[in-house]
C-alpha cells in the first residue's frame, strides 16, 4: 500500500461513525482478563456475572448521562467501568477523566488494572500509543489514542479537577473522596463542571460502597436516580424477588481467637425465597443463571407425555432434524476445582449449540413474562370472557378508591 492511500484509508476511517456496540458485545468480544487482577484469567463472559449486563449497556444507551452504582465491595464495580472506558475508546473516543479517591491510589489503580486491560486487549493495544521512555502521550496517568485522551487523577487534586474539558467521567469510591479538594470545594462538583462542553453526549459514572447511612455520598446519587436492582430467580416457585440481608440463613459457631477476641465459623449459608419459604443454599444460588440449561437437560430426558415433556413437530423439514437434536443437547455441565471450591461450568461437546441457546432463551422469555395461554387460546378461538364475580369486599375496595391522576398524555 503506498503512503497516499495508507493516508486516505487513515483519513476515512476517522468519519466512520461509531459501531453499534453494547457494552457487554464489546467485553465478550474484545475483553480479556489478565492473572494479576483475576482468580479466572483468559476472555471475559458477562454470564459469569450476569448482573453486570444491564449497567454496562447503560453506558451506550441514548439519553442516558449520569450512572451510579452503589453496590457491595468486590462483585464487578471496577471491572464495570474498565468495560465502559474500552468500549468507548474502541468505538467512541473522546476526552477521558478516571478519577480515585487520591493521586496515589490512582497511580496504583493506572499501573495494577489499566495498563495490563489495555496491554491484554489487542483492540486496544494498538489504538492506545505505546509507552516510551520519554513519551508524554503513554505515562502513568495520561493515556492518548485517537480521538481522545484518558487522565487518570486523584480526587485530592484540584488542579487537575479543574482544567480541560472532558466528555466522559468515571468516579471510583466516592464516598472515599474527600469532602474538598484543597480549597476549591466538592471534588464531584468539580468534575462534573468540566463536562459542560458535551452536555449533548457526555457520560458520567460513579461508583462506590456505602458508607454511612445518611451521609454516604454514594447512596445520595442513587436515590436521585431510577434505583434499579437485580432480581433473583427462586428456582423452587420460579418468582423474582430482591436479596435481602434478612433472607440470608446462616449457621455459624462461635468461637474465642488466640487473640482472646470472639469469632465465627460459618458452617453453612442459604437463601431463603421471600415467596415460598424454601432455603436456596450457596451453591443453587452461584448456579441460578444456568438453571435454565439444567431444566432443558432434563426435560429432553423425559420419554412420555405428560408434565415437562418437549413436544416437537414430526416434519424434518420444518428444521426438527438429526443437527437440531445434536445441538439441543450439546452442552454438559461439568464442575471444576479453584481455590478448593467446586465451580460448574456448561462445556460444549458438540460445536452448534443454537438450539439449546434458542430454547434457553425462550424458556427464559416465558417464565419472565408469565403469559397466560388460557386467555390467548380463548381470544384466538373467539370464546367469550367468563363473567368475574365479583365479592362484597371487592364492590367496598372498588367504591373507596379515588383516582388522583390519570397521568399525562402524549
Amino acid at each position: 500500500m503506498s503512503a497516499i492511500a495508507e493516508l486516505a484509508q487513515c483519513t476515512y476511517s476517522m468519519f466512520r461513525p461509531p459501531a453499534s456496540q453494547t457494552v457487554s458485545e464489546w467485553a465478550d468480544t474484545h475483553r480479556v482478563l489478565v492473572s494479576e487482577s483475576s482468580a479466572e484469567p483468559g476472555p471475559w463472559r458477562t454470564d459469569r456475572a450476569p448482573y453486570q449486563r444491564e449497567i454496562m449497556d447503560a453506558f451506550t444507551q441514548k439519553g442516558i448521562w449520569q450512572i451510579v452504582i452503589m453496590a457491595s465491595a468486590q462483585v464487578g464495580k471496577s471491572e464495570i467501568e474498565l468495560n465502559m472506558m474500552g468500549c468507548a475508546i474502541d468505538n467512541d473516543p473522546g476526552p477521558m477523566l478516571y478519577i480515585q479517591p487520591t493521586k496515589d491510589v490512582a497511580e496504583d489503580y493506572s499501573k495494577r488494572r489499566i495498563a495490563p486491560m489495555i496491554d491484554a486487549c489487542p483492540t486496544l493495544r494498538s489504538k492506545v500509543s505505546k509507552a516510551k521512555g520519554r513519551d508524554a502521550a503513554n505515562t502513568i496517568t495520561m493515556k492518548t489514542f485517537p480521538g481522545g485522551s484518558l487522565a487518570i487523577i486523584g480526587a485530592n487534586s484540584p488542579a487537575d479537577l479543574s482544567s480541560k474539558p472532558v466528555r466522559y467521567i468515571f468516579m471510583d469510591e466516592t464516598d472515599r473522596f474527600p469532602a474538598s479538594a484543597g480549597a476549591e470545594g466538592d471534588p464531584q462538583e468539580l468534575a462534573e463542571r468540566r463536562t459542560e462542553t458535551f452536555r449533548h453526549n457526555r457520560k458520567i459514572i460513579k461508583t462506590s460502597t456505602p458508607t454511612i447511612k445518611g451521609k454516604s455520598k454514594i447512596e445520595t446519587d442513587y436515590m436521585n436516580g431510577t434505583q434499579e436492582e437485580w432480581h433473583t430467580q427462586c428456582p423452587a416457585c420460579q418468582t423474582y424477588s430482591y436479596i435481602r440481608f434478612a433472607d440470608i440463613q446462616y449457621d455459624a459457631e462461635e468461637y474465642v481467637s488466640g487473640n482472646g477476641d470472639k469469632d465465627y465459623h460459618i458452617r453453612s449459608v442459604a437463601w431463603r425465597c421471600p415467596v415460598c419459604k424454601r432455603d436456596i443454599d450457596e451453591h443453587a444460588c452461584k448456579r441460578l443463571p444456568d438453571a435454565g440449561k439444567e431444566g432443558i437437560m432434563y426435560e429432553a430426558g423425559i420419554s412420555e407425555p405428560g408434565p415437562n415433556y418437549m413436544h416437537f413437530p414430526l416434519d424434518f423439514r420444518a428444521g426438527y432434524d438429526k443437527e437440531f437434536f445434536r445441538g439441543l443437547i450439546s452442552e454438559k455441565m461439568v464442575i471444576h476445582r479453584r481455590g478448593g471450591q467446586g465451580v460448574i461450568k456448561w462445556e460444549k461437546f458438540y460445536e452448534r449449540n443454537e438450539p439449546l441457546d434458542c430454547r434457553n432463551y425462550a424458556r427464559a422469555a416465558y417464565r419472565y413474562f408469565n403469559w397466560r395461554f388460557d386467555e390467548l387460546e380463548r381470544i384466538v378461538s373467539g370464546m367469550e370472557e367468563p363473567k368475574k364475580v365479583i365479592t362484597k369486599g371487592e364492590e367496598t375496595k372498588r367504591k373507596n378508591r379515588h383516582v388522583v391522576s390519570r397521568g399525562i398524555k402524549v
